[in-house]
């Protein structure tokens, strides 16, 4: 189907639930993943170049392969015309795939038009794209295929894909195209398609499948981002043809996307925020949803960004999704305080890309609205697990697209990111990383973008005086007050904060913003039982700025007393995710503690999941008054945010009270074995004795001679029965 340049315009922008590729990849959602993200559209069971594993694995990827190099050598006679001289006039170029890959191809097109002013420029994409290439300036006619494994539609037989192959090159054969570039880098169905065409010359990656059907196969080198991938074959066919204008310097690799806004759609887009008492700027706009479920990050962390903005900062929250994700999109609204605006599955694409262009700001996961978010203007923060945004990342100013990284410690899969999409629902819960990147790091990367845009506009641009509005500082990186301390729970004469995991990182993240000097202590029944019995190890407990639940008999103990704990906060779990967050906010961490050369080599572990980390240092040392002063003037000089000090409790938390008031650190944390755990020289328990409560059990089978001080456990189950016996009698 051929298309006028005002057609499609209307088309309803309604994202759809993941659908099966032949290679076994789902997801294609809004924006299709790009082939090393899920495999889509290699055809029948043939894994990407870039990844591994996926459909029917390399045995008939390779049958296919020998298949496709007979077709080409026993029709080359007839088909395989030899490449055409002078300057093309009649320009073919194919992208299948969905929103944030055509947006990606943009630059490139308009690369293409400046080497090509004449010539009469064919776009051949599927009919969910024909609105993001139809609204270019560049293009003179838009063609519409409807692609094979990426139609979103089951075939109707195994030959489906063929037929229409045949089809669409008979009706391509008399168009009389001379040039075609087939930019999705491992399309053999489409470069067959342009050798089947008849099309003199045509241009693509130098992918096995793809070879036998190009005239000019341009070497691939994979790592660079999608727009610098269609870039080079623009670049190559520029520099390659006579009588064209030359690209010499290649400015376009730095061009932005296009993504034109109609005066319709920007008139929608007042009238639509004027409806709900709005004005243009006055909205941050979160898009929680994406075509792949690994892609997705926890409903009620949105919610808890979305009330950090609105409830304390003063901005109005947009709530936006397809129809099919309804059911994201009011998850996250019944999880805020706040009342949200929502469009759901209500608008058209350009209606949708207005309404990010009349935010101050667009959150969300990796997505192609996110990536029509920065084609319009809008600043933006991504959220990104799976996918490597050096590949697929936003492509604009960083300063106004903030990526955050999901970390991958201790997770299952061996490349990271693993640009895999396709994982079955029961393979989920092993695919975690989306729940590494945490609310003060969403809050902290809205700061960024406040503060870059303010130092390079004066502080007068969209973003920053719009931001300066809420208030936003270094302080929202705090979820609650930090001059009070949180909720707690008296047991057995000891407080204990009752803090979920989130709030105890939000509430770490403020004391570093605040400074000061503040003691985190992981209490267990063990050291609970231990203060006890000595006074100083009270009254470091009674003084800390946060006591978090580290046992999960604290837990089953509050429960028995009648004031439940709502979560056991792990402080093995604590070390990694607050690593992740320094990396992001800039922050540095020594690591003091544990046998010699572990924490080196924790610190590597650390680096290794986050490349951004600043190590302030490391240092083994003990907790013996001898060394301290040599100690605390060794940490004073590296002067680190956060210090995480490895002398197994209780001498771990009596050294940080007896020096925190001279070590100049904002954040001083007991950590036990954490670094070992992180090293590696110790194995952890296995997840589901963690989640049973069972670790400490697994702790003493590793090490039989804490049974010592396991002793005091009993006799902490029994004061507190006897407690709780007490409690309900004087009731």
């Amino acid at each position: 189907m051929i298309l006028a340049r005002d057609e499609g315009r209307g088309t309803r922008y309604e994202g759809r639930g993941p659908i099966p590729s032949p290679a076994g990849g789902g997801g294609l959602g809004w924006g299709s993943p790009s082939p090393v993200r899920d495999g889509g559209g290699l055809g029948w069971g043939s894994p990407s170049p870039v990844r591994d594993g996926g459909g029917l694995g390399w045995g008939w990827a390779a049958v296919r392969l020998a298949l496709l190099r007979v077709l080409a050598t026993a029709t080359r006679p007839v088909l395989g015309r030899g490449r055409p001289t002078g300057e093309a006039a009649r320009l073919l170029v194919i992208r299948p795939d969905h929103i944030g890959d055509l947006l990606f191809t943009t630059p490139a097109l308009r690369a293409l038009r400046a080497a090509y002013p004449r010539a009469h420029i064919a776009a051949l994409v599927g009919p969910w794209g024909a609105d993001i290439v139809q609204r270019n300036p560049v293009l003179d006619e838009v063609i519409t295929c409807d692609f094979p494994w990426f139609s979103r539609r089951p075939k109707a037989s195994p030959l489906e894909p063929y037929r229409l192959l045949w089809a669409e090159a008979r009706r391509l054969r008399g168009r009389g195209f001379d040039l075609a570039l087939n930019l999705r880098f491992d399309f053999w169905w489409g470069a067959l398609l342009a050798y089947l065409a008849g099309i003199p010359r045509r241009v693509g990656y130098a992918i096995a499948e793809c070879r036998p059907f190009l005239t000019d196969a341009v070497p691939y080198t994979p790592g660079r981002h999608e727009v610098r991938q269609n870039l080079t074959l623009v670049e190559y066919v520029a520099g390659g043809e006579s009588g064209t204008q030359g690209i010499s310097d290649f400015e376009f690799r730095i061009a932005e996307l296009d993504f034109l806004l109609s005066d319709e759609e920007r008139a929608f887009a007042r009238q639509w925020l004027a409806a709900h008492g709005l004005v243009e700027g006055e909205a941050v706009a979160i898009h929680p949803g994406a075509g792949a479920a690994v892609k997705l990050w926890p409903a009620e962390r949105w919610a808890a960004v979305a009330d950090a903005l609105a409830g304390r900062y003063g901005c109005r929250i947009l709530l936006t999704g397809s129809a099919s994700e309804r059911p994201l999109v009011e998850a996250v609204a019944a999880g805020m305080r706040a009342r949200p605006l929502l469009a759901i599955g209500e608008t058209t694409l350009g209606q949708l890309a207005a309404l990010f262009a009349a935010c101050r700001l667009v959150l969300g996961v990796d997505s192609g609205p996110l990536h029509l978010a920065v084609a319009v203007g809008a600043p933006t923060v991504h959220l990104c697990g799976p996918v490597d945004p050096a590949l697929f990342g936003p492509w604009g100013d960083p300063a106004r697209h903030v990526v955050l990284l999901a970390q991958y410690f201790d997770q299952p899969c061996r490349h990271r990111p693993c640009n895999r999409l396709d994982y079955a629902p029961a393979e989920l819960p092993a695919h975690p990383c989306m729940a590494t990147i945490e609310v003060a790091q969403v809050l902290g990367a809205v700061e960024s973008i406040s503060r870059q845009v303010a130092s390079r506009q004066g502080g007068k641009g969209q973003v920053a005086g719009a931001l300066s509005t809420c208030s936003l500082s270094t302080h929202s990186l705090s979820t609650s007050p930090l001059s009070t301390r949180p909720p707690s729970v008296p047991i057995l004469g000891r407080r204990v904060d009752d803090v979920t995991p989130d709030e105890a990182l939000a509430r770490i993240a403020g004391f570093v913003a605040e400074g000061g000097a503040h003691q985190v202590v992981t209490l267990n029944p063990e050291i609970l039982m231990a203060s006890r019995r000595e006074a100083p190890l009270a009254a470091a407990i009674d003084a800390a700025a946060l006591v978090v639940p580290d046992g999960i008999g604290l837990v089953w103990a509050s429960r028995w007393l009648g004031q439940p704990l709502r979560q056991r906060v792990s402080g093995s779990d604590l070390v990694p995710r607050l690593a992740a967050l320094a990396a992001t906010q800039g922050w540095s961490i020594f690591l003091l503690g544990a046998a010699p050369g572990v924490a080196d080599v924790a610190a590597t572990k650390l680096l290794a999941a986050n490349p951004n980390l600043r190590i302030a240092g490391t240092y083994a040392g003990s907790p013996s008054p001898e060394e301290e002063e040599a100690i605390v003037a060794r940490i004073r000089a590296a002067a680190p945010q956060m210090l995480f000090v490895a002398y197994g409790a209780p001498a771990q938390d009596l050294w940080i009270a007896r020096n925190l008031a001279r070590l100049g650190v904002p954040v001083a944390m007991g950590v036990g074995g954490t670094l070992d755990f992180i090293a590696g020289t110790r194995r952890r328990a296995p997840a589901w004795m963690r989640r049973v409560g069972l670790e400490w059990l697994y702790r003493l089978w590793q090490e039989p001679r804490r049974w010592r001080r396991m002793l005091a456990l009993p006799y902490a189950a029994w004061l507190v029965l006897w407690e709780g016996v007490r409690g309900r009698v004087n009731k």
